[in-house]
């Protein structure tokens, strides 16, 4: 069973009527200038029925001698007028520059578009899903991000004005407070200070004061000092050392003369001779008459009138005259 889809008009041959369901080329039986399909089209899909009038060929080929009838015109004629008709009709379905110089596409889906290449390319809806849609997205959740973290410092900015805001409020309380204690201390200082200027000044009377005072005591320890330099009693009687002085601790006098009373090395009354006769030979004198009761030591050379005596034995003294004595024997005359 057939369905009648619609009526065709005129038409050259059956086989140039053409039934599309959806996009696509469907059988059809023609009677009568009536396309019948063999079941319904589903609901709300597009039926198209066109005539498809072929141009490779012509409908009538004239031959010399012909009979040339109405008939033979007229087919002639209408594959011509039918093609400029379907033409007509072909145009009508293409995009169309209007006035404004823009094209129309009447509300059409325009299909099979191909990737963009240049700038001014139409872009088909497979890549801008994988080109485009994903870098949207990406940029709708960076957006998103930014918003939240501008919401989350939004949100801390407002509680840091309200931690700021009670801050102040704390800091002037405080402030008003520290200006009465300030003030209070302010005067206590003042009145420390005039305390502190009258010490100030009583010092200064004490200071010159005793500045005086030492003055006057130098003046009078050098006037002692010329008293005892001017009026130094000699030293008579006997020179006494109460405490043992290691041999030279103290240093020498002046010249390197010194005396000591060693008791740590030495252990005896150590004379020290100056050095003013010959730098490095230090010197002891003794005028007059000398006697050693006891024993006498001599460590280094013993000269007689400025004359070395060379010995190896013992030393005698005697009254009388020493010539002739032994080898090894020095002799001293004493009256």
């Amino acid at each position: 069973m057939f369905y009648n889809s619609k009526t065709v008009y005129s038409i050259v041959n059956k086989s140039h009527i053409k039934v599309f369901i959806a996009g696509k080329e469907s059988s059809c039986l023609i009677n009568n200038n009536v396309a019948s399909l063999s079941s319904p089209p589903a609901a709300n899909v597009v039926v198209r029925v066109k005539r498809e009038t072929p141009l490779h060929e012509r409908a009538v080929d004239f031959d010399d001698g012909a009979i040339l009838s109405e008939a033979v015109l007229d087919m002639a004629n209408e594959q011509l007028f039918y093609v400029a008709q379907e033409v007509l009709d072909y145009s009508e379905g293409l995009l169309k520059m209007k006035e404004d110089g823009h094209f129309n596409a009447l509300n059409r889906r325009i299909r099979q578009v191909s990737n963009p290449v240049e700038e001014n390319d139409a872009v088909n809806l497979s890549y801008m899903r994988s080109q485009y849609i994903p870098a949207a997205r990406a940029e709708a959740d960076r957006a998103k991000n930014e918003r939240e973290t501008t919401e989350r410092i939004r949100a801390s900015t407002n509680q840091l004005k309200i931690d700021t805001e009670q801050t102040l409020s704390e800091a002037r309380t405080f402030t008003t407070s520290i200006k009465g204690d300030t003030e209070v201390i302010r005067g206590k200082a003042e009145q420390h200070m005039v305390t502190a200027n009258a010490h100030k000044e009583k010092a200064i009377a004490e200071a010159n004061k005793a500045t005086t005072e030492a003055n006057r005591a130098h003046g009078e320890a050098n006037r002692a000092k010329g008293y005892v330099e001017k009026y130094k009693p000699e030293v008579k009687g006997a020179w006494t050392f109460d405490d043992y002085v290691q041999w030279p601790t103290l240093g020498y006098g002046k010249g390197h003369g010194s005396i000591y009373n060693d008791g740590l090395y030495h252990k005896c009354l150590m004379i020290h001779g100056n050095d003013s006769k010959v730098a490095g030979e230090f010197r002891v004198g003794m005028w007059n008459h000398v006697s050693v009761y006891g024993s006498l030591y001599i460590t280094g050379e013993l000269y007689v009138k400025d004359k070395p005596a060379y010995h190896r034995g013992n030393i005698h003294i005697s009254t009388s005259n020493p010539s002739g004595g032994a080898d090894g024997q020095i002799w001293f005359k004493y009256s």
